[in-house]
């Protein structure tokens, strides 16, 4: 019904709005019109004709008569629920029951013959419950804190063997470490012994008087010198020279890259006539060439000395 009073505005609704409209199309457009018309009349009288209109009264009674039907449906079922069997009805009731728990127990016990539990749950299942004995389980909680206070200590004796250990391994590690470093160090110094003498100066007639002699005519005795690998025997009364504030002089000359040695201690050449000057020898053996030009080697002994005239 509602459906169709909405249908009836809204053709109206439409006619009043076609009616307000230009007619530009002459009397074709009033024509279509009227047909337009009809055809909404016809339609909306053949969906009034189509349903079935019931008053507001009639559709509250529907509702009534539906509400009244539920709630006697409802009171019957209490009724029933309520009301005691008796006689006949109530053993028919028992045997009803006796047979559907009869059926249940059967497919129960199917069901659990096809089953296959494991070994340890079927065991636990038909197992009865055993009674706890507290005094086993006071001496088994004791020990279990024994055996926990053995495991602690034994884990912290080997902690502590561990650590022993360890700081062995590293004292061990440290003294290779310190006795390869300190091999190494060696390798790359080389030491030798330097010493100077001028015992044949000493009372000698030509001896210039302001030369500076010692009495036993040694200047310097045995001196340990640390130096490289590859350096010479110039570099090594040099330093020693240098570590024992002693005089030293010397002349270079690049055409031969060669250094002379002519003062020492302030006794320089020609102090006890022509030919008098300074020498060296290695190892008591007098090399062939310049002091600078030789290589020395580790634990050599270097020895300069001051000659005089033949």
């Amino acid at each position: 019904m509602y459906f169709a009073a909405n249908l009836c505005r809204r053709a109206s609704q439409i006619n009043d709005a076609i009616a307000k409209s230009d007619i530009w199309l002459g009397g074709m457009e009033y024509k279509m019109k009227h047909i337009l018309k009809l055809t909404l009349l016809i339609i909306a009288s053949l969906l009034l004709a189509g349903c079935s209109i019931e008053s507001v009264s009639e559709h509250d009674s529907k509702l009534e008569a539906e509400a009244s039907s539920f709630q006697a449906l409802a009171d019957n079922t209490v009724s029933a629920n309520t009301i005691e069997p008796s006689g006949e009805s109530s053993v028919s009731l028992e045997n009803t029951t006796s047979v559907e728990e009869a059926s249940k127990q059967k497919e129960y016990s199917d069901t659990s013959s096809n089953i296959i539990l494991p070994s340890s749950v079927s065991s636990d299942v038909s197992s009865e419950p055993t009674p706890v004995n507290h005094a086993d389980t006071a001496s088994s909680k004791k020990e279990t804190s024994t055996n926990e206070n053995r495991n602690a200590k034994k884990e912290t004796s080997n902690t502590k063997n561990t650590k022993n250990n360890s700081s062995a391994a590293n004292t061990t590690t440290y003294k290779q470490t310190s006795a390869q470093t300190t091999k190494k160090n060696q390798e790359q110094y080389i030491s030798v012994t330097v010493t100077i003498t001028c015992k044949n100066v000493v009372g000698h007639s030509k001896l210039n008087t302001s030369a500076v002699v010692p009495v036993n005519g040694i200047i310097l005795n045995q001196f340990t010198v640390t130096l490289t690998p590859g350096d010479n025997a110039f570099q090594a009364i040099k330093y020693a020279c240098s570590m024992k504030s002693i005089n030293f002089e010397y002349q270079y000359t690049p055409m031969f890259n060669s250094y002379y040695i002519y003062g020492i201690n302030y006794l320089y050449e020609n102090e006890c006539g022509t030919g008098s000057g300074w020498k060296y020898s290695v190892n008591n053996i007098s090399p062939s060439v310049g002091c600078n030009n030789y290589i020395i080697s580790d634990k050599d002994v270097i020895e300069f000395y001051y000659t005089v005239e033949n």
